[in-house]
């Protein structure tokens, strides 16, 4: 059945009475709280729309935050990797830093030993240069001294001189005279050399050494050698064209003076088998004139020991011998000779020789003094023939004295030169002489 209650409420919008038109109470009411419900429910649903707008947003947040998450994670791995290899190599830096302050500590105690060492040499240095520079001081006023000495020498030898040409105006005829006989007699014994007559080779090497000393012998050696080897002849002979030509320090590329100085020369300078001086020094020595050798002053050789006890003596020939040069020691007796390394009480040492100015004085016995006097003559005959002081002679008297030089040479190697000359009748230390310079006299 129809409920009357319809026919009173027409609409669910109204809370009119459909018969009366009047307002009924509890349905105005509960019309109120249905406009409020409905607006609440409203507002709900637009807070329920506004809530899912923030949720849709707060879930894009949360998206955009997750993916930026995973950026700074994936971020944060990649600089735990750098940061691990920046660890790394901070750690191998540390290391070579580590190498390299024990390797700046090492150069600075090398620097430090360098310092100390540059410092030490520098004094050194400066202590040798003073010490030159004294030692200079002192070679000056001895060469001062000399140049003194050698200008009073000159200025007697001048004053003499000036004596002597006074003499020689009287001489020169009678020099004249003399060089055209002795001219005559060396053309007659180059064209009819005579044979020897003497057998003994000792008698004949007397007389050739005689030869030598004709002046002061007053020995006729009219007795010549014949049959002499013609390629020697001819080297020889070559030897006295080309040696002038020849600066004085290579004249031993001639062949024959070659010759002479491997089996003559070097021979007679080996001053047995405790030579205290190298052969090749004294030998360029004698060849440039700058040997000197004289008599010993009276107790010289004794001063001389007593002032140099630890000391070695300046001498530019010297040489070490094998024995000192393997223990690192030079051993010098100033009591022996210098030259052969003899010491013998009873042989005097009675002469002395430099081969250099600023070399001290070496005393020497008198079997080594012939044999470095017989080199200098040897050498002296060879720079007069370079001179051409020798131009008016014949090559075969040429030949002949350079024989007799050489002679005299052996026969002070063999040491009996000293004896030779005693039976010559030679009173003292007298050696043959090179012939001196026939000199053309200007009227």
């Amino acid at each position: 059945p129809e409920c009357p209650c319809r026919h009173i409420i027409t609409s669910e919008t109204t809370f009119l009475c459909s018969l009366c038109n009047n307002s009924i109470p509890a349905l105005k009411t509960i019309h109120q709280e249905k406009i409020l419900l409905q607006k609440e429910i409203q507002s709900l649903k637009e807070e329920i729309q506004q809530t899912h707008e923030k949720e849709e947003e707060k879930a894009a947040v949360i998206q955009y935050l997750n993916k930026k998450s995973e950026e700074l994670v994936a971020d944060i791995q990649t600089k735990s990797e750098e940061i691990s290899a920046l660890k790394s190599d901070i750690k191998n830096l540390n290391e070579k830093y580590i190498g390299q302050l024990d390797r700046v500590v090492e150069f600075q105690l090398a620097k430090e030993a360098v310092e100390n060492e540059l410092e030490e040499l520098s004094r050194k240095l400066f202590e040798e240069a003073n010490g030159m520079v004294a030692k200079e001081k002192k070679e000056k006023f001895h060469l001062e001294v000399a140049h003194q000495k050698l200008q009073r020498q000159l200025k007697e030898t001048q004053e003499r001189l000036s004596t002597e040409e006074m003499q020689l105006n009287e001489l020169r005829q009678a020099m004249s005279t003399m060089d055209e006989i002795e001219h005559q007699k060396d053309q007659e014994a180059s064209t009819h050399p005579s044979y020897p007559t003497i057998k003994d080779s000792n008698v004949r090497a007397t007389r050739d050494l005689a030869a030598l000393m004709s002046a002061e012998l007053g020995v006729d050696n009219t007795d010549t050698m014949v049959g002499v080897d013609p390629l020697m002849m001819a080297t020889f002979i070559d030897c006295v064209k080309n040696s002038p030509m020849l600066p004085l320090g290579k004249i031993h590329s001639l062949p024959f003076l070659k010759y002479c100085q491997s089996d003559s020369i070097e021979q007679c300078l080996r001053f047995g088998p405790n030579s205290r001086l190298s052969v090749k020094k004294l030998n360029e020595a004698i060849l440039m004139n700058t040997c000197f050798i004289e008599d010993t002053p009276a107790g010289f050789a004794d001063e001389q020991a007593a002032q140099m006890v630890d000391a070695t003596l300046k001498l530019s020939a010297s040489k070490t011998l094998l024995w000192e040069r393997l223990n690192g020691t030079e051993t010098y007796r100033l009591r022996q000779c210098q030259a052969c390394g003899r010491c013998d009480t009873h042989l005097p040492l009675a002469y002395r020789f430099r081969v250099s100015y600023f070399d001290d004085w070496a005393c020497i016995d008198r079997f080594c003094r012939d044999r470095l006097v017989a080199v200098c003559e040897f050498y002296m005959f060879i720079r007069n023939i370079r001179q051409n002081y020798y131009s008016g002679r014949s090559m075969l008297d040429l030949y002949y004295e350079m024989l007799r030089l050489r002679l005299q040479m052996f026969y002070a190697s063999m040491g009996a030169l000293a004896d030779t000359t005693q039976q010559l009748g030679i009173v003292g230390d007298t050696i043959g002489k090179a012939s001196s310079p026939r000199v053309a006299m200007s009227p």
